[in-house]
């Protein structure tokens, strides 16, 4: 077993399973056993590097575990962060985050999102949705994180880095000049009228 010194926290790895553990006691919790921060790898140095994010998360104030993750995030913001909204908006924004940002983000920790998977994301969805829309569920994932950043379960908003891409254009179909001509040599349809050919 060997200790290692991070920050100002002793830290201890060994041994576990396929793997190694590591392992840092911070402090005694209201049932008087001493709480641990543990982190898993397959090497010891993957298992400091752990140990090292973990300790500058905290020194940082975050409390969110390594398994806290954007679907919890989401739906976190979607049953505490719109208090005050009608029903038709909660309803909306709900099936944004459960048809766009849930199924393609929804398993990644969210202390691991990075601007990369977010980008990659949004200009999937630009193939098939109005650039409205796009804005509409980037901001669905911003607000999410912003309130997980405010209960301090993430340090920054990597959301907020990305730009929402352009989406599809849609509206109606423009008439070719062929059809223009077609349709201004046709006489108008006047009632009571006998139109010549």
């Amino acid at each position: 077993m060997a200790k290692i010194l991070i920050g100002k926290y002793e830290a201890t790895i060994y041994p576990e399973g396929d793997g190694y553990t590591g392992a840092i006691s911070l402090r005694f919790g209201p049932d008087g056993r001493r709480q641990r921060l543990k982190r898993k790898a397959k090497t010891k140095t993957a298992v400091k590097d752990k140990l090292i994010k973990a300790v500058r998360a905290l020194e940082a104030g975050i409390t969110a575990s390594e398994t806290y993750t954007v679907r919890e995030a989401v739906n976190d913001w979607l049953s505490k962060g719109l208090k005050g909204r009608s029903e038709g908006t909660v309803t909306k924004l709900r099936i944004l985050a459960e048809t766009h940002v849930i199924p393609e983000l929804g398993k990644i920790k969210l202390q691991q999102l990075r601007a990369d998977h977010v980008d990659e994301w949004l200009d999937q969805l630009a193939g098939r949705l109005a650039t409205t829309t796009l804005r509409e569920i980037h901001s669905v994932l911003k607000r999410a994180i912003r309130q997980a950043q405010a209960r301090d379960m993430v340090r920054r908003n990597v959301a907020e880095l990305v730009t929402t891409p352009k989406g599809r254009t849609g509206g109606p179909a423009k008439r070719s000049p062929g059809n223009r001509q077609r349709q201004c040599s046709k006489p108008p349809n006047r009632p009571n009228s006998t139109p010549t050919w």
